[in-house]
């Protein structure tokens, strides 16, 4: 798919809707992975940010 003309402010994003649409589910993964390693290296943020930041909690019930 290619959408040819000048970029304008009144342009619709009927292409986007439909480019994105037709493109498989981990294509659309591994874009927004690459926006996001983009914005990491744009900002010098550390890598470690890009890790699972994990929570640990435990829930007890009181008893009476």
């Amino acid at each position: 798919m290619a959408q040819y003309g000048r970029i304008h402010e009144d342009m619709n994003s009927e292409f986007d809707i439909a480019f994105w649409q037709a493109q498989s589910f981990e294509a659309r993964l591994d874009a927004a992975w690459e926006l996001v390693l983009l914005y990491h290296e744009m900002k010098g943020l550390p890598d470690s940010e890009l890790e699972f930041q994990r929570s640990v909690g435990s829930f007890q019930r009181i008893r009476d």
